[in-house]
């Protein structure tokens, strides 16, 4: 019986290494990157804690999900949650399975949650900062759907 090779074999440490052949962002296949805005117009802020726990905890589960930020309270108190993912098709699962989440809360709470999302491909490695996802939000109300910000019922295709 063999044992398996936990630090793979031993390195010339005489050769330089090299970073010839590792992929830069823009050799990866194109993800989806999401935010999802959620706010209580009528209500207190905090009262979203339980919608956004439930979320996220079904973000986690989901296979199609590639990286998820931590949620981030904005100006205003709306609730910023930023993922990746790996189709379309992924996401309007997470979207669709994730209603009942939402209707039990309401439930629950009796409150109603706005919310909106903005859609946008990317090649990057690391989720989108905040700052990236106000800003294709606020686009995606200016503009209109297009290859910046999009919607689940306006989706544009990924680059090739």
């Amino acid at each position: 019986m063999s044992t398996p090779l936990l630090h793979g074999p031993p390195r010339d440490t005489d050769t330089p290494f090299s970073v010839e052949g590792l992929r830069s962002d823009a050799d990866l296949p194109p993800v989806l990157a999401a935010v999802q805005s959620i706010s209580l117009p009528d209500g207190p802020s905090e009262a979203l804690d339980g919608l956004v726990d439930a979320l996220s905890r079904r973000a986690a589960d989901h296979p199609g999900l590639v990286r998820a930020a931590d949620a981030v309270t904005v100006a205003g108190g709306a609730v910023l949650l930023v993922t990746l993912w790996e189709s379309i098709a992924d996401l309007r699962a997470f979207v669709l399975d994730s209603g009942a989440d939402t209707r039990s809360w309401r439930a629950r709470t009796g409150l109603t949650p706005v919310s909106e999302r903005a859609l946008w491909w990317t090649c990057r490695q690391g989720t989108p900062d905040p700052a990236e996802a106000r800003s294709r939000l606020a686009r995606l109300r200016a503009d209109g759907p297009g290859p910046h910000a999009f919607t689940l019922r306006s989706p544009v295709p990924p680059p090739r």
